[in-house]
């Protein structure tokens, strides 16, 4: 007993309690050791997560542990989602990782693709919540710090979206018309939530001038995928389809964010403003944010895409519709 006593003066003496942001005069609020306990835990299920291999995002499970095979990697997540309830921003990272890890599909799958650009005010509104599983912090149902600026998508002019559509994700009924129909004459009465769960990727495009020379050009903001996230096929396809369908028509030159140009983009009509996600994207790591005036980013320019093999060929005439 002598030696547990002077244990415990020995602890109330140092600064373990500063250490892990605990109050030594609380010492008797058994609920911050409780609190401490949960912050720990929830960090060491993110590390958890980072951690995974497919097997075990296969098996569901988070650890090979024979002792925590009821332990799964939904309940985890679940319980991450509700200990940070209170930062929708990163609930939605959460939901996010969930998603791509119980994604078992990709580009090369069976699938019949196709892009379409809008300034549909409910496809614009919904560009921060779809596709399922690319989520940003611009989806309406999360903070009012970032989405508030969602009406400057709707609002403004300058501002368009694109979506990649997996058209076999879409009702039966609606399929079959395409089946008879064609894509082309069926597509301005689908309805817009159809298209936007049967999305798989899509990007934000902005009506911007080059700095230098004042000349018009069409910004493509990152590409936000369900598939193929950490490669370039996805910028690839709506760099072909935006130059194609849009740039082209128009006589101006498409420019991605990064690089040595700069473009400036108009003021926002929305009191609060529009969102900018310039190169990186997510205003947590490397995107501009919210901006309430006329602004300037770096830009590069995207060079014409020319057709050099047969699937170069066969990529073209599959967007083009040819």
């Amino acid at each position: 007993m002598g030696e547990i006593k002077t244990k415990y003066e020995e602890v109330l003496q140092g600064d373990i309690f500063e250490q892990y942001g605990l109050n030594k005069e609380q010492i008797k609020n058994v609920g911050q050791f409780y609190q401490k306990r949960q912050e720990l835990k929830a960090l060491v299920d993110l590390y958890r997560i980072s951690a995974l291999d497919v097997k075990r995002i296969a098996t569901n499970r988070i650890s090979d542990r024979v002792d925590k095979k009821g332990e799964t990697l939904t309940k985890v997540i679940e319980g991450l989602k509700t200990y940070f309830k209170d930062n929708p921003t990163f609930v939605q990272d959460i939901e996010n990782i969930h998603a791509v890890i119980s994604q078992r599909e990709d580009l090369g799958a069976k699938r019949r693709l196709a892009m379409i650009v809008t300034d549909s005010p409910q496809m614009l509104f919904q560009a921060g919540k779809y596709p399922v599983g690319c989520g940003s912090c611009q989806n309406y149902e999360g903070s009012p710090e970032w989405n508030k600026a969602l009406a400057g998508y709707v609002a403004d002019a300058h501002i368009k979206v694109v979506y990649i559509v997996d058209l076999n994700k879409l009702p039966d009924s609606l399929r079959s018309e395409i089946e008879s129909k064609g894509f082309e004459e069926v597509k301005e009465t689908i309805p817009h939530q159809d298209l936007l769960e049967a999305s798989i990727a899509r990007a934000i495009t902005k009506i911007a001038k080059v700095s230098e020379s004042s000349e018009p050009t069409l910004f493509i903001e990152p590409t936000y995928s369900s598939i193929n996230k950490g490669d370039l096929t996805m910028d690839k396809y709506f760099n072909i389809f935006l130059e194609l369908m849009a740039s082209e028509p128009m006589g101006i030159r498409l420019t991605r964010g990064g690089g040595s140009e700069m473009v400036r983009v108009p003021k926002s009509r929305n009191p609060s403003g529009q969102y900018e996600d310039c190169a990186a994207g997510n205003a947590g790591h490397e995107g501009m944010g919210i901006q309430t005036s006329s602004y300037t980013m770096s830009a590069r320019f995207i060079d014409k895409f020319t057709p050099v093999t047969d699937a170069d060929r066969k990529l073209v005439e599959r967007i083009s519709g040819e």
